[in-house]
């Protein structure tokens, strides 16, 4: 975050040595849900605590290349 005095980040969880590819906020902003690399699933991180709450993962042998959070709360896939 640029405008934060010191410089830090405002909100910083481990993704398990991974690369993260994409990361998405709820619209409500409760939850924060993201993409890492070499995971096949995507994360859900409780925003407010960083604590990972669920993964979402793909049918079996499948892998998610891009996800996107409806504002209704759903999850859409491919």
């Amino acid at each position: 975050d640029l405008d934060r005095p010191d410089g830090g980040p405002v909100w910083a969880r481990a993704a398990g040595g991974a690369s993260l590819e994409q990361l998405e906020v709820s619209a409500d902003g409760k939850l924060v849900y993201g993409l890492c690399r070499p995971d096949k699933a995507v994360r859900v991180w409780d925003a407010d605590t960083g604590r990972e709450v669920g993964r979402r993962e793909p049918p079996a042998g499948g892998t998610v290349s891009s996800f996107a959070v409806l504002p209704g709360g759903e999850l859409v896939t491919c």
